[in-house]
């Protein structure tokens, strides 16, 4: 037997398994069809390891680096008392967090939406 029927078998036997234990009677939108456009965006490629992430409720490098970038300028615009050079040193935080999002998206439209 080959490793890969092996591995097969092995896995189709956890499925049974967890099948029979009832691990996948409450799962959330059991009962729906699945939306397969969701992910229509995403290469297909890419979309099993954004769909993992996904659930996992890990988001996107590039909505980290936005949402570090936001809390930043927020920090600049609530706080009036901040040192002038604690206020340099978040702008540059900023432009250097800033550049790397661009670089990113920029990457990705070029390598997966042709542009």
């Amino acid at each position: 037997m080959s490793i890969f029927k092996f591995l097969q078998k092995r896995v189709e036997e956890q499925i049974q398994e967890a099948m029979d234990r009832g691990a996948f009677e409450n799962l959330r939108g059991k009962g729906k069809p699945l939306n397969l456009q969701e992910d229509q965006h995403i290469p297909t490629e890419l979309r099993m390891a954004h769909r993992i992430l996904k659930n996992a409720n890990i988001p996107p490098e590039e909505v980290l680096l936005a949402r570090g970038v936001n809390g930043l300028r927020e920090q600049l615009l609530n706080d009036p008392d901040l040192p002038p050079e604690k206020k340099i040193e978040i702008r540059r935080k900023i432009a250097l967090m800033d550049l790397e999002l661009q670089m990113k998206l920029e990457q990705f439209r070029k390598s997966y939406c042709g542009l």
